[in-house]
């Protein structure tokens, strides 16, 4: 091989042993080694050059890779004519007796092996360490990811695609933190109902009808959602969302006329579905002009519905659930709701047959794309006692209730 195939396959080896480490952040390695930056191990990866020694040694070190065979490992990609694991006689003795680091706090290193300033005095380094993963291993992996992003490991440009996304996922999740409400797999996540909110006419809170829905097989970052009739002013928009191949990085839904919208219940499973439900209380009026962008970090597919509701202002409790193989029936339960309040639920689903609500529920158009449901209805609590959503299936789902007011 030539050197651009040494350096193309010296990168994917990079990769793969990112992608056995769980494929931490750019930032999370960074912090892990303290003397080389963030940006500099992502260009490490994006470019099709070389990266220099510094780099690759603190990118091995913070993915628990072992350093002097990756020492050999890049030398022979710096320069294939001396073949396979020798290293140049000037390197030899680094890699067989590796320099002790001097004492002290360390400068990062810029992409080009430059200083950079120095880390923030009494910050704490986590890091992992542990032998070079076998071939075996890394083919593995990369079948793993294959699976979980939906592209086939083996093309430079899907190989590119997968680790721009999961570099995307861990970066989003490090940087800007998860969004709450967000249940960890196999919890629930509940709120104790609070009082209804003071100064606001009582009213019996109604569905008055779906203005907006899309669902497309599409990898990307964002959606739009054309409204579809007429929305009052005063009323609210509940936003049901089903996400695949996608990570519970930051979620957001803004309106052409500047409404807020604001995550109320959200559940991501270990299969990458992500369900959720968003809302926006007295909004101003939409009309067939307008529309909804939706934008999140990765997908490879999307559902979203537009729901619109009268006489709700606020959030009163959430619950979500999931269950992680199919069945007959799903359920989850969340705390006492009050006479009057409304129940909005949403479950995601993949194979099987549709979501049924179980009686006393309103349910909504589905929307099917593919394999995959998203399943939506609303109930009108006339009785004091626990709220819950509940009903049959045949797949997976992951489901998410709001109880508002």
């Amino acid at each position: 091989m030539g050197q651009e195939d040494e350096v193309a396959e010296f990168l994917d080896r990079l990769r793969q042993l990112r992608a056995l480490a769980g494929n931490p952040s750019f930032r999370t390695m960074s912090r892990t080694s303290g003397i080389v930056s963030h940006s500099a191990l992502h260009e490490a990866l994006a470019g099709r050059r070389l990266p220099t020694w510094p780099v690759v040694r603190e990118f091995v070190k913070a993915c628990g890779g072992d350093e002097v065979e990756w020492r050999r490992a890049w030398a022979a990609a710096a320069n294939p004519a001396r073949g396979p694991g020798r290293l140049p006689p000037d390197a030899a003795h680094e890699a067989d007796h590796p320099v002790e680091q001097p004492a002290g706090p360390a400068e990062p290193l810029g992409a080009t092996g430059s200083p950079r300033p120095a880390p923030v005095p009494g910050r704490r380094w986590f890091g992992r360490r542990g032998g070079v993963a076998s071939h075996g291993a890394a083919l593995l992996a990369g079948i793993v990811i294959g699976a979980v992003t939906g592209y086939v490991v083996g093309s430079p440009a899907s190989a590119q695609r997968e680790v721009t996304a999961a570099q995307q996922c861990q970066d989003a999740i490090s940087d800007d933190g998860v969004q709450q409400p967000l249940a960890a797999h196999g919890q629930r996540a509940l709120d104790a109902a609070d009082p209804a909110p003071a100064g606001q006419s009582p009213g019996t809170p109604a569905w008055v009808g779906r203005p907006g829905a899309e669902a497309h097989i599409l990898t990307g970052t964002s959606a739009t959602v054309p409204i579809t009739q007429n929305v009052a002013a005063g009323d609210a928009l509940i936003v049901s969302i089903m996400l695949t191949s996608t990570c519970p990085a930051p979620l957001t839904v803004t309106d052409s006329r500047g409404s807020r919208y604001q995550l109320v219940a959200d559940v991501f499973d270990t299969r990458h579905h992500r369900v959720a439900i968003l809302a926006a209380f007295d909004v101003a009026a939409l009309s067939t002009a307008d529309h909804l962008a939706v934008t999140y970090v990765t997908a490879s597919k999307y559902h979203v519905v537009v729901d619109e509701y009268r006489d709700i202002h606020s959030v009163a409790a959430r619950a979500t659930g999931l269950g992680e193989s199919g069945g007959t029936s799903f359920g989850i339960t969340g705390p006492t709701c009050r006479a009057g309040q409304l129940l909005v639920g949403a479950v995601g689903s993949n194979s099987g047959t549709g979501p049924l609500f179980e009686p006393g529920w309103a349910d909504l158009p589905t929307v099917k794309l593919s394999s995959y449901w998203l399943t939506t209805g609303y109930q009108l609590v006339r009785t004091p006692g626990p709220c819950s959503l509940s009903g049959a299936t045949t797949a997976q789902w992951g489901a998410v209730l709001a109880v508002l007011q």
